[in-house]
């Protein structure tokens, strides 16, 4: 409310870096059937304060999530964990539409924030199974998964997820001195607009 009483319009992130204790409790983002706690809860969010909020992050750094979980051993753990969230995302993206437009609640605009540049950590050998596949995991694969409903191996499209534009925005999250480089990576591989989320600004 102190944010919309300034003038400056938030933005609402339903998921940011790791998961709730009580959500890892149960399994976290591996089991399929917590898949429907995240649900309930966007639900319950957008139609507490949707009247207010127009604009929603769904995840920020789903990447980041699936390396500092303990899905980091694990290559099937690891793409298990991103492909139940790029399903969730789409879900929350059609839920939040609808809720809102069930309301008369217009002008909705939907994204996700990416983390980006990685690869100095992959490359120093600081996470178990480096390498290309590790990269594509990370940044494509996800990014693909997400924005356009393409699930490419080993990702798997567990909900039968259509493919289609589940993005209204991307932000990028990465380091000073990359910024360009993330972005024009970011652009080879989806045609959505992209916004630039440095680090130290979160």
């Amino acid at each position: 409310m102190r944010t919309i009483s300034l003038g400056a319009e938030p933005v609402l992130c339903l998921c940011r870096w790791e998961a709730p204790d009580w959500f890892l409790a149960m399994g976290g983002w591996e089991r399929e059937d917590n898949l429907r706690c995240f649900l309930r809860y966007v639900s319950r969010v957008v139609r507490s304060v949707g009247h207010l909020v127009r604009e929603y992050i769904t995840f920020f750094a789903p990447n980041r999530e699936a390396w500092n979980s303990g899905a980091v051993l694990s290559l099937p753990r690891r793409t298990r964990v991103l492909s139940h969230m790029a399903c969730d995302h789409v879900r929350a993206y059609r839920l939040i539409r609808d809720l809102r437009e069930q309301r008369g609640w217009g002008d909705t605009r939907i994204g996700m924030v990416l983390r980006m540049a990685p690869q100095r950590e992959l490359r120093r050998g600081l996470l178990p199974m480096t390498g290309r596949l590790n990269e594509q995991i990370y940044e494509s694969l996800t990014i693909r998964a997400m924005v356009l409903g393409e699930f490419r191996p080993p990702l798997r499209n567990v909900l039968r997820i259509q493919r289609g534009q589940w993005c209204d925005f991307v932000a990028i999250h990465c380091r000073p001195g990359v910024e360009e480089i993330c972005l024009r990576k970011a652009g080879e591989i989806v045609d959505t607009p992209l916004l630039l989320m440095r680090r130290g600004e979160t």
